[in-house]
């Protein structure tokens, strides 16, 4: 038999799940563009990853901005190159202004395939509910 008083027991319980809790959120950080989560686990080294494919950039609150006029980002941040205008709450930034300033901290996909099926995925989502 196991000896241990209510109150240890009670620590031990709170104690596992703590770490349990900690283990299972894994890491808050977001994508900057579109505010999906990193995937990786809490306490990563290194870049933060989404290995399942970020999703449409509004869907972080993002708006670009084109001819002068403002429009939701409608395409994945894999999709988005080059300079476009970014429009962020305080300023507008180019885009690649703007993955180049996170870049150090994100690692990108390049893997066509999970682009492509993410891509598809997250119109989808969109249509039915954006």
């Amino acid at each position: 038999t196991f000896n241990i008083s209510r109150e240890d027991f009670s620590k031990l319980v709170l104690h596992i799940k703590e770490r349990f809790d900690k283990h299972a959120t894994g890491c808050s950080n977001q994508c900057p563009t579109c505010g999906k989560l990193c995937e990786r686990k809490l306490d990563h080294e290194g870049q933060c990853l989404i290995k399942t494919g970020h999703q449409i950039c509004s869907m972080g609150g993002k708006v670009w901005k084109m001819d002068g006029q403002r429009s939701a980002v409608l395409l994945i941040c894999d999709d988005l190159k080059g300079h476009i205008d970014v429009v962020l709450p305080r300023k507008d930034v180019c885009w690649w202004d703007f993955r180049c300033y996170w870049g150090d901290e994100w690692e990108w996909t390049t893997d066509q395939g999970v682009i492509d099926d993410n891509r598809l995925r997250m119109k989808n989502i969109w249509n039915k509910f954006g």
